[in-house]
């Protein structure tokens, strides 16, 4: 399957067969906050738990990605708590210059409201192995071959800027090349690129890690947000 065209970037959509295992949704007594004119309601509590079963699909504008796991809804639409794990073992990430199969991952999502804007804050960690092949070399007069480039993501993907410190980047191509060629070659960027040219070594994974974090962050976890506020009535009532 292909993934969907850019246009429909930042939008998430969420296929397949997912079961409420457990429910309960408890309303709570009257008080500040609870009215109908509230932006955010105190109540109802929730108790929910859902599975990801067969054929669970999260799409958006750069990443396709087949996800079984278990998601669990806790809280008040004021103070959710949500969390989950999800593993995949097909799936595809598209990056600028090649698009990459996706071996191997793990998913880790915590959502909560941050209390001072009021809005829904995912944090999330990763590990994740997708495999690509993109450039090329000349493997004898007159005959190229692509590069064939793995990369692997372990940590926390975030925009905070200690997040982005933490998220591992690992590049590794056949025939080998340096990282900064072989990220390069899925980019079209290399880490001197977001250095104006300088770089220092320590720096070198926080570049990878940005330019990654600005690929897959804002599409997927804006759509997961304005999913679970439309499905559970989070930001607002009626």
């Amino acid at each position: 399957d292909e993934i969907p065209d850019p246009s429909t970037a930042g939008l998430l959509r969420i296929s397949g067969d997912l079961q409420v295992t457990q429910t309960e949704i408890t309303g709570l007594p009257g008080g500040e906050g609870t009215t109908s004119t509230a932006p955010v309601p105190y109540g109802p509590l929730f108790d929910v738990e859902v599975s990801a079963g067969r054929d669970v699909r999260f799409t958006t504008s750069n990443l396709r990605a087949e996800f079984v796991g278990q998601m669990s809804i806790e809280g008040t639409p004021r103070a959710p708590s949500i969390t989950g794990r999800f593993e995949t073992r097909d799936g595809q990430i598209r990056f600028p210059r090649a698009p990459t199969r996706i071996t191997e991952g793990e998913l880790r999502l915590a959502i909560t409201r941050e209390p001072v804007s009021g809005l829904l804050r995912t944090r999330a960690e990763i590990d994740v192995t997708a495999t690509g092949l993109a450039g090329r070399y000349q493997l004898a007069p007159g005959q190229y071959m692509p590069y064939r480039i793995t990369l692997t993501l372990r940590g926390p993907l975030d925009f905070g800027n200690a997040s982005t410190q933490n998220l591992r980047v690992e590049v590794l191509s056949d025939p080998p090349l340096s990282k900064d060629e072989a990220f390069a070659q899925l980019t079209g960027t290399s880490a001197r690129d977001f250095s104006g040219g300088t770089l220092d070594s320590s720096d070198v994974n926080e570049a990878y890690a940005r330019a990654v974090v600005s690929l897959l962050s804002a599409p997927l976890f804006t759509g997961i947000e304005r999913t679970l506020e439309d499905a559970l009535g989070l930001n607002s009532i009626t």
